[in-house]
């Protein structure tokens, strides 16, 4: 039992209901696969009772490349360019979520 009554029964702060994520990944030919997800996350309270932070999907692709040791990666992030709040706790403290982006890696493994 919480010491607040207000509190019982309601859902933690941030904690998402639903939480899903797909990933697919597929060798196009040998040492190099593209790949694809989504990442949902249902709706979640704040610490203001009066604000909850809305649902949202973001899609990710890539694609990769192999050869001996040498890996290259590239990465597109929140591909419809999607807006949406990745944390919060109030009216004035809501964060939004990372916007589009892309990045290059390479590592390479000995």
């Amino acid at each position: 039992d919480d010491v607040d009554p207000a509190l019982i029964g309601r859902t933690k702060e941030l904690a998402p209901k639903h939480l899903a994520t797909l990933w697919g990944l597929v060798e196009v030919f040998e040492g190099f696969s593209i790949g694809a997800g989504v990442n949902h996350v249902s709706s979640r309270n704040t610490f203001d009772p009066a604000l909850t932070l809305p649902a949202y999907t973001i899609a990710t692709a890539g694609a990769y490349y192999r050869t001996g040791g040498l890996q290259l990666s590239l990465i597109l992030n929140n591909l419809t360019d999607a807006y949406y709040y990745g944390s919060g706790y109030s009216f004035d403290r809501a964060f939004p979520g990372a916007p589009r982006a892309v990045s290059l890696s390479a590592s390479f493994a000995f």
